[in-house]
């Protein structure tokens, strides 16, 4: 068992209310303190900003996953053979050690521009699209609302 520091430890006042508290009490205050702890944690999408190498072009916040747009690290200012943009999902990743990192998944290689989204589950997808490849969702068009 690992042994608590003064600085993990909470102040005696604290414990001592703590330690008068029914349980449920307790799981309330377990759930403000989880809803506090988020609130101070850096955004999905600074963490991503912060820790990225390349060029971003978008970030689209889900709020339990991320979509990011980027170039990759060493991009070549050739005209001859244009960088890939590719797409990636990120999420939050808790290491045994308690501390988050983020997790990237490699969606692909975006060869044309992306103009629409699939209001089913996000993914973004080319202009020709008619079902969604990730959830089969049948895509609308503007035209068709």
């Amino acid at each position: 068992m690992i042994a608590q520091t003064d600085r993990q430890k909470p102040p005696n006042t604290l414990i001592e209310i703590l330690d008068d508290l029914d349980i449920l009490t307790l799981r309330s205050v377990r759930t403000y303190l989880d809803q506090r702890i988020d609130d101070l944690r850096p955004t999905l999408p600074e963490m991503i900003r912060a820790e990225t190498e390349g060029e971003i072009v978008d970030i689209r916040d889900r709020r339990s996953y991320t979509l990011v747009r980027k170039y990759p690290t060493s991009r070549d200012n050739s005209d001859t053979y244009p960088q890939p943009l590719s797409l990636y999902r990120v999420k939050r990743e808790k290491r045994l050690n308690g501390k988050e990192t983020l997790h990237w998944s490699f969606l692909g290689d975006i060869i044309e521009p992306l103009s629409i989204e699939c209001g089913n589950c996000g993914v973004l997808l080319d202009e020709s699209t008619t079902v969604c490849p990730h959830c089969g969702e049948e895509l609308l068009r503007d035209e068709e609302v």
